[in-house]
């Protein structure tokens, strides 16, 4: 009785470190990934396609692990409702599938186009945007410094897409600048409405949003989006023809990087890994420190750049990365207290009780309202935030 209380406190903030390591972790494998379908070279519609069939049938794995795990106990379900979720939240996945697909498109296409660090850094503008859908279409209060943020925001925003109304184009930007960065900045506005339908399906299991999202991406989105892309462009569907035929690298194929191939389903693995890991975390872990830690993708990501691709940024790009970098910081933060204050829960979000760290039932409350507010990772969080169900504890893996 008195020493399992007494442990009880040690444990949980023994979770709570494996937790931030966790969400860490995930946002670093998501910067190795970007890096990684940079080097592969491939269309993206392509890469899109692997992906989306090598994570279902992962997915697929999950589900009827799950499905096994919960046969085994009282709590047993359909087949039917582990893989579709429940019929009143159907049509919410089903819309948050071809969302997630068109973000992972206008994402993946502009790695392709930009510097990685670049792309990275104008995707985490979403979180801002995401406030800002919630004042004009929820009509939620905010703190007032949530509009500093938004100018801040939109100023480190200009300083790295450094258009040319504002700014000359510099010599040394690859061909295909300019309609990268307008992917990119179209990929932050549609993953800053991806929370909306996040926060109406959180009770909805991770395994089942990863099984429709991947099922819509491998046979109906992007085999749509391909068919679009051969009509329009013979050339590239008798080159995609003749790689599938084996000539993958000749002359009427499409070339790709030593090992392309095997890289891209590498990738395809760690994205879902680093989505398992990221769920973990924010499902262990103080939603304000995780949050903050999943920041770390960006300045991952131009390390990266440098590294591989020897692109160094110039004093205009770094300035708008700190603008970008403290805005949303700053945005957590403020939320959360902004939050706590309108709850009644104080401002700090844990107490202290006999040394050791203890949270009360009211800030876990809080806690599991803000890991889906605030619980976001560029290019492949975008889906997970959220996904955790607050009425049983949920698998510890995630999409």
């Amino acid at each position: 009785g008195a020493n399992a209380e007494k442990d009880a406190p040690a444990l949980d903030e023994k979770k709570s470190l494996v937790g931030l390591a966790c969400v860490t972790l995930s946002s670093l494998l998501f910067g190795v990934v970007s890096a990684l379908l940079k080097y592969v070279g491939l269309p993206t519609p392509l890469m899109m396609q692997v992906r989306s069939l090598l994570q279902w049938g992962l997915s697929i794995m999950a589900c009827f692990w799950r499905f096994r795990r919960l046969a085994a106990t009282a709590n047993g379900q359909s087949l039917a409702d582990l893989l579709l979720g429940p019929q009143n939240l159907r049509h919410l996945l089903v819309g948050r599938a071809i969302l997630f697909w068109g973000f992972m498109l206008l994402w993946w296409s502009s790695l392709t186009a930009l510097p990685i660090g670049d792309a990275t850094a104008i995707v985490y503008c979403w979180p801002i945007l995401t406030a800002a859908w919630g004042i004009t279409l929820l009509k939620e209060q905010v703190h007032p410094a949530f509009y500093a943020c938004l100018l801040v925001d939109v100023a480190g925003l200009l300083l790295v897409a450094r258009p040319t109304f504002l700014f000359e184009r510099a010599a040394s930007l690859p061909d295909g600048y300019e309609v990268g960065m307008l992917a990119a900045i179209s990929a932050a506005v549609v993953g800053s409405v991806l929370p909306i339908l996040v926060r109406k399906s959180r009770h909805c299991h991770w395994t089942t949003v990863e099984f429709i999202t991947t099922s819509f991406a491998s046979f109906l989105l992007t085999p749509v989006c391909l068919g679009a892309w051969f009509a329009a462009d013979h050339a590239s569907y008798r080159r995609t023809i003749n790689s599938l035929a084996g000539g993958w690298g000749g002359p009427d194929a499409w070339s790709y990087r030593p090992y392309g191939l095997h890289v891209l389903l590498f990738a395809a693995t760690l994205g879902f890994v680093g989505l398992a890991l990221q769920t973990y975390g924010y499902q262990n872990e103080r939603s304000t420190r995780a949050s903050l830690m999943s920041f770390i993708e960006v300045p991952f990501a131009y390390a990266l750049q440098v590294i591989f691709w020897g692109q160094i940024p110039d004093a205009a790009a770094v300035a708008g990365v700190v603008c970008i970098l403290g805005s949303g910081l700053c945005n957590v933060l403020v939320t959360q207290q902004f939050t706590c204050k309108r709850r009644g829960a104080g401002s700090p979000l844990w107490h202290s009780s006999n040394a050791h760290w203890r949270p009360s039932s009211m800030r876990v409350a809080v806690l599991r309202e803000k890991s889906i507010d605030l619980g976001y990772s560029a290019g492949y969080g975008l889906e997970s935030a959220g996904e955790y169900s607050t009425a049983a504890p949920a698998v510890a893996s995630k999409q």
